[in-house]
């Protein structure tokens, strides 16, 4: 008679699933150049750990690794991700999208040829977590370098952040951004993102579910959850308008599907040498509606100054009269619909022209606000983007 073994699921030490992640940490930097406060003129910088999430250069970390940038709103701000895990390079890397209110944000490393990206981590779900047998672990960069830790669940709520899990333990200034992971199978799979010490608690810190990442990196799951629809409906059956689908599972996959497909990122640059200003969305999936124009507001916030030459607070300019822009190009491969708003140098140059009192010695704006408004003729939306008028500026003739 031949005997059956069951095999047992495979496990990892901490040691091992440590070492593991750490092939898929990065260290980031933020610099620039204080345009208001104590500081105006001096260098300002901000440290996070992030982690790779897809194929292509994609890291997810906190989005206060900006907040110094903001408080100064510095000028000339670069993001620098070093691969320390593997050791295979310092590069420059990217905004792509950002969830503020959940202390999230899309980076996405700009990697040259000869430079290998490291492997992106799993993504899990906090529903994964045995809360009565918890094994959460994490690790990342902190001023002093590396460090890898286990975490406790803590029960406590923090009121600042009702959403985000409480664990013991302090985060250090660096270590925002670090994944948060337990063992699937001898896997390390990552289920939060290490936020922030809690204020009312430096022994406590935050930890944000993964899952509220997925409006995000809903690309990188697409191809899961497709596959999931599919094995489910194979097993469960087919969804009818007059049968239900055997299993609600199917039901809320697919509409997760949905959501992704309707799921925009917008991003704004100007173009010195046009004078443009070029607004672009960027799908997560290239199914799904795309946008034929747009309806734009521009309001931009321009500088004083003190009797010394100084910045003084900015104050915001008449908002211009609602334009509508066509798209100008689609590119189905990259998921990139383009606009173009001409003549904005010159717009932007009779506001100061028309201010009658010309600043030379720095750039005239702090910021110009966009408010974007569409209809894709299934879903409505508005966005606003922040834009710093990167021009070389001439007030002498118009």
């Amino acid at each position: 008679m031949m005997a059956v073994l069951a095999m047992a699921p495979a496990h990892a030490t901490e040691q091992e699933l440590h070492l593991k992640v750490e092939h898929s940490l990065v260290r980031l930097t933020t610099t620039g150049t204080a345009r208001i406060g104590p500081f105006t003129g001096t260098e300002v910088t901000g440290n996070g750990t992030g982690f790779f999430v897809g194929s292509d250069g994609y890291i997810l970390t906190t989005a206060h690794l900006f907040e110094q940038l903001k408080v100064a709103n510095a000028a000339n701000a670069k993001i620098t991700a070093k691969f320390e895990g593997t050791g295979t390079g310092t590069v420059q890397a990217v905004y792509v999208s950002e969830l503020a209110s959940l202390d999230l944000v899309l980076l996405r490393a700009i990697v040259d040829n000869g430079i290998t990206v490291p492997p992106s981590l799993e993504i899990g779900d906090s529903k994964d977590v045995d809360l009565n047998a918890p094994a959460l672990l994490t690790s990342g960069y902190d001023l002093t370098g590396y460090r890898k830790r286990a975490l406790d669940f803590n029960s406590t709520s923090n009121a600042l952040a009702a959403f985000a899990w409480t664990v013991n333990g302090k985060t250090n200034s660096g270590a925002s951004g670090s994944p948060v992971y337990i063992d699937r199978g001898g896997r390390p799979m990552v289920v939060g993102i290490l936020s922030a010490t809690a204020k009312d608690d430096d022994e406590l810190s935050l930890m944000i579910p993964i899952e509220y990442s997925f409006q995000l990196i809903g690309q990188f799951k697409m191809k899961e959850l497709q596959e999931q629809v599919a094995r489910l409906t194979t097993m469960l059956g087919k969804a009818t308008g007059t049968k239900p689908p055997l299993h609600s599972r199917v039901d809320d996959i697919e509409k997760s599907v949905e959501e992704i497909k309707e799921s925009f990122s917008w991003t704004a640059e100007t173009d010195d040498d046009l004078g443009t200003l070029v607004i672009k969305y960027h799908k997560i999936v290239s199914d799904g509606p795309q946008i034929d124009q747009i309806s734009v507001k521009i309001q931009p916030y321009t500088f004083g100054s003190d009797t010394s030459g100084n910045a003084s607070t900015a104050q915001p300019e008449r908002t211009w009269s609602t334009q509508t822009l066509p798209r100008k190009s689609l590119e189905l491969e990259e998921r990139t619909g383009t606009f173009v708003m001409d003549a904005f140098k010159q717009k932007l140059t009779d506001v100061i022209l028309n201010k009658g009192s010309l600043t030379t010695n720095r750039d005239p704006f702090r910021d110009v606000v966009v408010r974007i408004s569409a209809d894709t003729g299934e879903t409505f939306f508005q966005t606003e983007l922040t834009v710093e008028p990167k021009f070389s500026w001439n007030f002498n003739q118009r």
